[in-house]
C-alpha cells in the first residue's frame, strides 16, 4: 500500500468515522468538494490538485492488481490479522462513491447503471464500457465495513448505513452513501428546527408528510441546500422518495439539537443589532455564544485573519461587540468565524427580519433568521427590492409601513421598513423573501409558557400551541386529550394556559396533529422520585436548550453521551463542551494606581485593568476627579495582587492560602509579562505580615523554575 493511499484512507476514516461518535449514523459521502476540504484539513496536498491526487492514489493501488477491485475484497478478508487498526479499503470504497456523486439523473434516482459505469470507467482511465473487473466483489468490503462499525467498534464510530438498493444490486452500495451530499445532510438540522421536529417524530410522522415538509423547505433560498439536492428533492419520485425519506428519518432520530456548518462544526449565529433612535443610531455585529464559551481568537473564513471575541459582561448567551465593521458588502456576503469544532456564521439575505431585542439589548433591533407571528418587526432590505417587499407586507397586515432610509447607521443601498406585525398566518412569500414566512409555519410548535423541562411546564404556565396545516389536510383538526378542535384556516393557535377546563396538573396530556406531543403541567418538581442518591439523577439533553428527560430520577450513565448532561446530587457530569464554563465576576479596586496586576499560581496567569485612569468621556466632562474604581477581568484563580500607586510604592496582597507555584514547561520568554511582574515586585513587602513568608517562597520557586 502506497504512502499517499494510506494518508487518504486514514483521513477519510478520521473524518467520517471518528472515534467517540456513538449517537450518529456513519456515511461515506465523498464528492469533489469533500476531497478538497479533506486535503486542506489534514494537510495531504494542495487543494487545487486534491481531486486528481486522490484519484491517482487509488488507481495506483488498483493498477498493481491489474486494475481489479479484487484487492479491496482481499483486504476486507485479511486486514484484521495484521497490525492495521482501521480498514485499509475505505479509500477504495470512497472512490466508488465519488463516481456516484458525479452522476446525473433519470426520473427516479438521478442515475442509471450504465451512467454509473461510464463515470467509474472514466475515473479508472478504462476505454471499455460495462462493469470493471471484480467490481461485484466489493460487496465483501462493504459488508465488512458495516461489521467493523457495528460489531468491532460497537457503534462508537457511528452506526452503519451501508445498504444496497433493490433496483441497483451492485452500485446500490455507493449510491446509498450519496443520495444527499455530506454538506446537504449537515443542513437537515435547519429543516428539523424550522419545522419544529424532534427525535420522536422520526417514528411518528408519515413518510408522505415528512417529504412534503422537506420539499417545501428545500425550495427556500435560505435552506442552504446545494442545487443538486434541491433538484433531487423536487423531482424524485417513488423509490427515490423512500430512500431520501429514510435518510432524513435517520438524521432526525440521531439529531442532538445543534445546527452544523458545511464541515460539520457546531454552528451558531452571528447577528446584526441596530440601534435606531433620532439622537443616535449604530449597527454592530454580535454572536450567539455556544456552551462552554471562553474569550479568545476566532479565524475568519474570508481572509484568515484572527478576530477577538469576548462574552458580554451583562449576558450569558451573547458576545460583546465583535470588531468587524458592518456595511452593505458585509450584509451581502457569507462570513464564518471558526474555533475548534464551533463556527459562528452570518448568512447573507437580500432582506433581513429584525425584532426588538431583549435583556441588555432591549433598546436595539436584532436580526432574525425568520420572521415570527405576533411580534413587532422590521425589515432591512436592499433598495432595489424595497417596493416588492413593501407590497407583499402591505397585503398581509393592517396599518402603514414606514421607510427609514436616512438614518446614519443604515448602509447605502439599504433601507429599513416597519414596524409591522403578523396577526394571522400570511400568504406564502415570494422565494426571495422566504425568511418573512413566520417561524410558526411548523407542523406543530409549543412556544412560551413556564418550562421546567422537555414538554414539562408549571401548572398555569402551559405554552401556546401553534399548528400549521398544509393544503392537502382538509379536516384541519387538532386533538387534545380526545377533545377535537376544528380550525377554520391553515393556521391554528391556542393558549393552553387558558383552556376551560384547565389541564389537570401532574398528569400527561396528549396533543395530536400530524405529529404527537405529550406535555405535563406540574405544581412542583417535588422530591427525587424514588428517593435515592449516587446512581440516580436527572438526565438533561440538548435540543434547543438543556432540559430534563423526565420528572423522575433515573439510573445515570457512567459516561454521558455528547449533548447529554447528568445531575446527580451536587455532581454535574458530561462532555466538557456541554458543561457550563466557570463564570468569574471581575474584581474592583478603589484608588489610583500606576500599575495593578492579578497573578495566578500557574506561569502565564496574569491580568491587569484595561483602564487604569479615568476614561476620556469623564475627562471631557470634567469628572476625572470622581474616578474611583479600577476593574480587572480574569479567567483563572488569582493568588496575588501586585499594586503600584501613583508615587511608585509597591505592595503585595494575598488572595488564597496556598503559595506554591504549579509546574509548567513554559520558558520566561513565553510568558514574559508574568515573570516580569513577579520579579519587579519580588522585594515588595506584603501588607499582611503572615503572607510575607509565603510571598518569599513563591518568588523563590519562580526563580528556581525560571
Amino acid at each position: 500500500m502506497s504512502g499517499r493511499y494510506f494518508e487518504w484512507n486514514e483521513a477519510i476514516v478520521r473524518e467520517y468515522f471518528p472515534e467517540d461518535n456513538p449517537s450518529a449514523y456513519a456515511y461515506l459521502p465523498l464528492d469533489d468538494d469533500e476531497i478538497v476540504a479533506l486535503a486542506e484539513e489534514y494537510g495531504i496536498c494542495e487543494s487545487k490538485g486534491a481531486v486528481a491526487d486522490f484519484e491517482n492514489a487509488v488507481k495506483v493501488e488498483l493498477n498493481q492488481n491489474s486494475g481489479s477491485f479484487a484487492c479491496l475484497s482481499r483486504w476486507a478478508k485479511y486486514w484484521r490479522t495484521g497490525e492495521a487498526n482501521i480498514p485499509p479499503y475505505v479509500a477504495g470504497l470512497a472512490f466508488c462513491v465519488l463516481a456516484a456523486s458525479r452522476m446525473r439523473g433519470d426520473e427516479e434516482l438521478q442515475v442509471t447503471s450504465g451512467n454509473y459505469y461510464v463515470w467509474l470507467n472514466r475515473m479508472l482511465g478504462r476505454e471499455e464500457s460495462g462493469i470493471p473487473p471484480n467490481f461485484r466483489l466489493l460487496k465483501i468490503a462493504w459488508e465488512d465495513l458495516s461489521t467493523w462499525l457495528d460489531d468491532d467498534c460497537r457503534g462508537s464510530r457511528g452506526q452503519s448505513t451501508v445498504r444496497t438498493l433493490e433496483q441497483f444490486r451492485h452500485i446500490g452500495y455507493p449510491l446509498s452513501q450519496c443520495l444527499l451530499k455530506s454538506s446537504d445532510r449537515r443542513r437537515l438540522p435547519d429543516f428539523f428546527k424550522t419545522r419544529g421536529l424532534r427525535n420522536s417524530d422520526a417514528l411518528e410522522i408519515g413518510s408522505e408528510r415528512l417529504f412534503q415538509l422537506l420539499k417545501s423547505w428545500a425550495a427556500r433560498p435560505g435552506s442552504g441546500l446545494s442545487g443538486r439536492a434541491k433538484g433531487a428533492i423536487a423531482s424524485t419520485k417513488d423509490r427515490g422518495v423512500d430512500e431520501i425519506v429514510e435518510t432524513v428519518r435517520r438524521e432526525l432520530e440521531s439529531w442532538d439539537g445543534s445546527l452544523r456548518d458545511a464541515r460539520g462544526k457546531r454552528r451558531y449565529s452571528l447577528r446584526v443589532r441596530l440601534m435606531f433612535k433620532k439622537e443616535r443610531s449604530s449597527l454592530g455585529l454580535y454572536a450567539e455564544l455556544p456552551p462552554g464559551f471562553v474569550d479568545g481568537s476566532w479565524r475568519r473564513s474570508d481572509n484568515g485573519q484572527e478576530v477577538e471575541i469576548k462574552r458580554d459582561p451583562a449576558s450569558l448567551n451573547w458576545s460583546d461587540l465583535i470588531p468587524i465593521p458592518i456595511g452593505g458588502e458585509f450584509l451581502r456576503d457569507e462570513l464564518s468565524l471558526a474555533s475548534d469544532d464551533v463556527a459562528l456564521v452570518w448568512k447573507p439575505m437580500s432582506a433581513i427580519p429584525f425584532r426588538a431585542g431583549d435583556g441588555p439589548f432591549s433598546d436595539w433591533l436584532m436580526s432574525q433568521l425568520q420572521a415570527a407571528m405576533g411580534e413587532v418587526q422590521f425589515a432591512l432590505v436592499r433598495r432595489d427590492l424595497e417596493f416588492e417587499l413593501e407590497r407583499y407586507l402591505n397585503r398581509q397586515i393592517s396599518g402603514t409601513i414606514q421607510s427609514f432610509s436616512s438614518a446614519k447607521a443604515i448602509p447605502g443601498n439599504w433601507t429599513l421598513l416597519g414596524p409591522f406585525k403578523y396577526q394571522r398566518q400570511p400568504q406564502t412569500p415570494p422565494l426571495e423573501f422566504s425568511q418573512f414566512g413566520p417561524r410558526s409555519q411548523q407542523s406543530m410548535s409549543l412556544r412560551g409558557g413556564l418550562p421546567l423541562g422537555n414538554e414539562l411546564f408549571v401548572s398555569g404556565g402551559e405554552p401556546d400551541l401553534s399548528v400549521a396545516f398544509d393544503e392537502s389536510n382538509e379536516k384541519k383538526i387538532v386533538t387534545i386529550d380526545e377533545v377535537e378542535y376544528q380550525s377554520s384556516d391553515e393556521f391554528f393557535q391556542l393558549a393552553l394556559s387558558k383552556l376551560k377546563p384547565s389541564l389537570t396538573a401532574d398528569e400527561p396530556h396528549e396533543i395530536r396533529g400530524d405529529v404527537t406531543r405529550t406535555i405535563t403541567a406540574v405544581r412542583t418538581m417535588g422530591d427525587v422520585v424514588p428517593l435515592g442518591a449516587g446512581s440516580l439523577g436527572h438526565s438533561l439533553r440538548r435540543h434547543t436548550d438543556y432540559h430534563p428527560d423526565s420528572q423522575m430520577a433515573q439510573p445515570t450513565p457512567e459516561t454521558p453521551s455528547r449533548g447529554q448532561v447528568v445531575i446527580s446530587g451536587a455532581t454535574l457530569t458530561g462532555d466538557p463542551a456541554d458543561l457550563p464554563s466557570v463564570r468569574r465576576d471581575p474584581l474592583y479596586f478603589k484608588g489610583k494606581y500606576q500599575n495593578l496586576f492579578l497573578i495566578g499560581r500557574s506561569v502565564g496567569e496574569i491580568a491587569q485593568p484595561t483602564e487604569i485612569n479615568a476614561p476620556r468621556w469623564m475627562n471631557e466632562a470634567g469628572l476625572e476627579s470622581q474616578f474611583q474604581f479600577v476593574e480587572v477581568r480574569f479567567g483563572f484563580n488569582p493568588l496575588w495582587i501586585l499594586e503600584e500607586d501613583t508615587e511608585g510604592k509597591r505592595c503585595v496582597k494575598k488572595l488564597e492560602r496556598t503559595s506554591s507555584i504549579e509546574s509548567s514547561k513554559a520558558k520566561p520568554g513565553d510568558f514574559q509579562a508574568w515573570f516580569e511582574a513577579v520579579f519587579r515586585w519580588e522585594s515588595a513587602i506584603p501588607l499582611d505580615p503572615d503572607a510575607a513568608e509565603d510571598w518569599a517562597q513563591f518568588v523563590s520557586d519562580v526563580h528556581g523554575g525560571s
